[in-house]
């Protein structure tokens, strides 16, 4: 399986870094590209276990950044990220960089949804100290980045996940989404992955539950009970 695959090259990545003279060996191998997919309505759970596997087994010398334009989890994904020992950044869209910032009627509502799923998720995310919440803004811009960036310093592991789920309920239980996951001990690699990481939070506002809070006051019981409605969908 996927997951049989990812396990294996993970830790065969391990035993190398751990060999002092298996990087210096001729055609030493430091970098695999896993495909994954995700249809959990047909019964293919490859991307989902990967990930909750990566964040249950982090460790505390690593940095973990999430980036998604629509910030929402189900509750495997935000069990995995409560308890999880790495520093973990989660990167979002800003409603002024939202891809629904300009809809018309109903459509309108989407970033303010948005806005709230984050004040509650930051709520259940505050007894994980290393939890860090960004929203992107970079002028006119909006924004659509998805990934995942992992670096572990310890074994010096960069872990990327690069491909089409925004990792929320509706890409983990109703969509068919493909990913690969790259691990790499590649200098290069790591550089140029640690670049666009570094972009995405360097071109971000770092914002607390009660930024939130103060931003959706305004917010009345129909919003919020269509959010209630549409949360699985969104």
């Amino acid at each position: 399986s996927y997951r049989k695959l990812f396990d294996e090259a993970f830790l065969k990545l391990k035993q190398k870094l751990n060999d002092d003279n298996s990087m210096n060996q001729k055609n030493n191998i430091d970098t695999w590209l896993i495909p994954t997919f995700q249809a959990a309505k047909l019964g293919f759970n490859f991307e989902s276990e990967a990930l909750y596997k990566l964040f249950n087994n982090s460790t505390t010398d690593s940095n973990t950044t999430l980036a998604t334009a629509y910030f929402n989890l189900d509750l495997k994904t935000f069990m995995s990220i409560k308890y999880s020992s790495s520093n973990f950044n989660i990167v979002t869209a800003a409603p002024e960089a939202h891809g629904f910032r300009d809809g018309k009627n109903f459509l309108a509502k989407i970033p303010l949804f948005y806005s709230l799923l984050a004040e509650k998720l930051l709520k259940g995310l505050e007894t994980n100290k290393f939890t860090n919440y960004y929203e992107f803004k970079d002028g006119t811009k909006s924004f659509h980045g998805k990934g995942i960036w992992y670096y572990d310093s310890l074994f010096n592991i960069f872990i990327s996940f690069v491909g089409s789920s925004n990792y929320g309920p509706r890409s983990i239980l109703r969509d068919l989404e493909s990913q690969v996951i790259i691990i790499t001990s590649n200098p290069d690699l790591i550089k140029r992955l640690k670049q666009e990481e570094d972009y995405y939070i360097n071109h971000s506002n770092k914002l607390s539950r009660k930024d939130l809070e103060s931003r959706n006051a305004h917010v009345n019981f129909k919003t919020t009970l269509q959010l209630q409605i549409l949360h699985s969908f969104l």
